[in-house]
């Protein structure tokens, strides 16, 4: 299917509208504690304008055999980014999603809400970012971030390295926290406490070795990350100055519902009448892979199926290969495969 302009620039406010919706919402956060557990469930997201433009190309709303209605169903949609994104502008009649996660799920169900306000006029969008002078607070360094970390430890506490670094990110951002790092040529804070033996980083006291292990003083991520909260950071802004106003006036009148589900899609059979189905399943072990490929036979013919990992069945032919960007450094290859009939 050829990608005009038009479809380009749908794409694009769609996108700009989901970013605002998301704006000052932790994913990675609301999915950190499940990840620990079972690293099958590591958060991951695609490009919202990316993914909209692969599926405009390889898997077109009207492209699915059995005349059924046009649907197209995320299975394992985490916060619902692309979900949201496809419902306003992929040309489906519903585009749903799928997440095991209750957190994920409740994030994506405010933004839907959300959205579904601006567009019937119930709630205004946010308000433009004040002036760009104003709009960004100037980057912490390293130094000025554990000052501010040492309020939740006793004075002269050691530095518990994992629970420090993990409120900074929780706090500041993995940018933030990165840039902060490079800003003290420092790789790493291990590295960044090691050329500090023997001193004090702000009113934190460096063992003599070096280590910094944490010990019975050192603040817990959850103390260290509620009082970084009030700490200077930059915030995520809405769209710029009216920029919001015209991508949702561009979307008027298109797209289709936005339906997400809080469950196991190995235990609700909603998304198998879908014409196309996305599967975020890279960390997937072979075992549930295979649990995956059963399940997708439950799909009528001519149905598309993209997924992040190859998938091995009988009833899938592959088709396409595409790319596509992710919140996951080098992207994503997305593997396009069709329901063959039975």
């Amino acid at each position: 299917m050829t990608d005009t302009f038009a479809q380009q620039e749908l794409r694009s406010a769609a996108a700009l509208v989901v970013k605002a919706a998301f704006a000052g919402s932790d994913a990675y956060g609301a999915a950190r504690a499940a990840a620990r557990a079972d690293k099958e469930l590591t958060f991951g997201e695609l490009d919202v304008a990316d993914f909209c433009g692969v599926v405009c190309r390889f898997a077109p709303a009207g492209g699915a055999g059995g005349g059924g209605p046009r649907e197209l169903w995320d299975l394992g949609s985490g916060a619902g980014r692309c979900v949201l994104g496809l419902s306003l502008c992929g040309g489906f009649d519903v585009v749903g999603g799928v997440e095991i996660q209750r957190p994920l799920h409740d994030l994506g169900a405010a933004a839907v809400a959300r959205v579904g306000a601006w567009r019937a006029g119930d709630a205004p969008p946010p308000p433009p970012p004040p002036p760009k002078a104003a709009a960004r607070a100037p980057a912490l360094t390293l130094e000025a971030m554990l000052d501010a970390c040492a309020g939740e430890a006793e004075d002269g506490a050691a530095l518990g390295l994992e629970a420090v670094a993990a409120a900074l990110v929780a706090a500041h951002g993995h940018r933030a926290y990165k840039a902060a790092l490079r800003g003290a040529g420092a790789a790493s804070l291990s590295k960044f406490v090691a050329r500090h033996r023997g001193a004090r980083v702000g009113r934190f006291a460096v063992a003599d070795d070096g280590t910094a292990a944490a010990d019975a003083a050192a603040a817990p991520v959850a103390a260290v990350a509620a009082a970084l909260a009030a700490a200077p950071s930059p915030a995520a802004a809405p769209a710029s100055d009216g920029a919001l106003e015209r991508a949702l006036a561009r979307l008027a009148g298109r797209g289709g519902a936005a339906e997400l589900v809080c469950g196991d899609v190995f235990e609700t059979d909603r998304w198998h009448g879908a014409a196309v189905v996305f599967c975020n399943v890279l960390l997937f072990g072979p075992a549930t892979l295979a649990r995956l490929c059963a399940a997708l036979a439950a799909l009528r013919p001519g149905a598309v199926v993209l997924s992040t990992a190859k998938l091995d069945a009988a009833h899938l032919e592959k088709r396409h290969d595409a790319w596509c960007r992710a919140s996951w450094s080098g992207g994503a290859q997305l593997h396009i495969y069709r329901r063959r009939a039975s």
